[in-house]
């Protein structure tokens, strides 16, 4: 049953995990614009207005959030920003198929190790029995 809710709240989190991540921003950004104490002289960047000089603040915050949210989305699915540049950002993938391959063939061999050592418990379970009936016959 554990397993069951470790394995749903995975699925809601592939799902609805990004999603819940930019509502966070969202919150945080507006946040940030509202709580924000602007300068005694608004800079010119904001135009000289102080809703101009929340309005960029928040967006700013949104924005971090939002960067940061894709970031551990492509990390999760084994990618990673690669081109940053004029014509966009685009994400690869940082594991090779070596290293894919590699990963297959370890949990392909840890696999083969646990149903050795399960074997051997076997085994050594039916000598312990054995010597057990052994002891026994010696005694009489």
């Amino acid at each position: 049953m554990v397993r069951d809710r470790g394995r749903s709240v995975l699925g809601w989190a592939a799902r609805w995990g990004f999603a819940a991540l930019v509502g966070l921003g969202v919150v945080a950004a507006i946040c940030a614009a509202w709580t924000v104490d602007p300068p005694a002289e608004v800079p010119s960047f904001a135009l000289q207005a102080e809703t101009v000089y929340r309005l960029e603040v928040g967006t700013t915050v949104f924005v971090a959030i939002y960067l940061a949210a894709m970031a551990l989305v492509l990390a999760l699915n084994n990618k990673a920003f690669s081109e940053i540049g004029t014509s966009g950002v685009k994400a690869h993938g940082v594991g090779g198929e070596v290293q894919t391959e590699a990963i297959r063939r370890l949990q392909v061999n840890v696999k083969e190790v646990f149903r050795m050592v399960a074997d051997l418990q076997e085994n050594s379970e039916r000598i312990d029995e054995k010597a057990a009936t052994l002891n026994v016959d010696d005694n009489q």
